[in-house]
């Protein structure tokens, strides 16, 4: 099974703060939809949450069950290592 989640969010400065935790969990049929879901969900995407337009980038990771192997993507890029 590969599961992809959206684990913490919000701009470099905001990353410390746990209340953007846990956003949400996935089930996909092959990594490679797993990988691209990854690259475009992390991205750097302005929202406006009512006090002006900030960035919110998402760290996102993709677990596969079979394998034990985690990778992890931040603003677009993965940086599994």
């Amino acid at each position: 099974m590969i599961i992809g989640a959206i684990i913490n969010g919000g701009s470099e400065a905001a990353l410390g703060n746990t209340s953007h935790d846990g956003y949400a969990a996935i089930i996909f049929y092959t990594m490679a939809e797993a990988i691209q879901w990854a690259t475009l969900q992390s991205q750097d995407w302005p929202v406006n949450p009512g006090t002006g337009i900030v960035p919110m980038p998402l760290v996102c990771t993709i677990v596969n069950t079979s394998t034990s192997a985690r990778r992890w993507w931040y603003n677009g890029t993965e940086v599994t290592g």
